[in-house]
């Protein structure tokens, strides 16, 4: 599905002075602007704690381009497949998020305001998030085929780890592409690192920085 999708996209990045209405890439019939990926970078900031200095901005301005031209794609195809996402969708996706980081109700908006952050642009994500799940869901939930060998295999390995450690394992890929060196690829991760040993949440810095598909569900990789 995503190689498919992505040999869609007309991309054009300019190497020019950032201004707010300045196109810099195009994806199908979509546009992305500077403004676009300022937001998103600022929001990406906000959610995650980190320091806001060049070096964090650049490493970020280039993950959040990816981003958005997979959401543009995603909510491209979806609407082609005609999935609906409502509103009433959005603002319980916005719940959850506030009850993950522990907030009261209506703090995120409070918050995302006094930061300068505009509430569309979580919102835009937190849409994008839910129309590539419905897709996802809808177009292969229905050729899963469980056999009754594969059943009786999972609980033959469910017994044989009775009682012994299990992990759930979560996932922040930081990639090396786009002109990202290895060294800032590390340094990023160094940063990220140090943050979530500070109590920063794992999932929120896996939604804003993580270059894997699993960043729409907060980096978890399941058990």
């Amino acid at each position: 599905m995503r190689s498919r999708l992505m040999c869609l996209v007309v991309l054009c990045l300019l190497a020019l002075p950032a201004r707010a209405n300045e196109i810099r890439a195009v994806v199908n019939n979509d546009i992305i602007t500077d403004y676009d990926i300022d937001s998103r970078v600022r929001l990406a900031l906000v959610s995650s704690g980190i320091p806001d200095n060049d070096q964090t901005r650049k490493t970020l301005t280039s993950q959040v381009l990816r981003s958005l031209i997979d959401e543009k794609l995603q909510m491209q195809e979806a609407a082609r497949l005609k999935i609906k996402i409502s509103d009433a969708e959005v603002a319980r996706g916005l719940q959850l998020l506030e009850q993950q980081n522990n907030m009261p109700p209506g703090q995120l908006k409070k918050m995302l305001a006094s930061k300068g952050v505009p509430l569309a642009t979580l919102e835009q994500q937190v849409r994008a998030s839910i129309g590539w799940g419905k897709l996802v869901q809808g177009r292969f939930a229905r050729r899963a085929v469980v056999s009754d060998s594969e059943v009786k295999a999972t609980l033959d390995r469910m017994r044989a780890s009775l009682g012994k450690p299990e992990y759930r394992v979560g996932e922040i890929l930081i990639p090396i592409a786009g002109g990202t060196s290895p060294a800032a690829a590390e340094a990023a991760a160094r940063r990220l690192f140090d943050q979530i040993m500070k109590g920063a949440s794992f999932a929120t810095l896996a939604r804003q920085f993580s270059g894997s598909p699993t960043a729409s569900v907060g980096g978890d990789m399941g058990w």
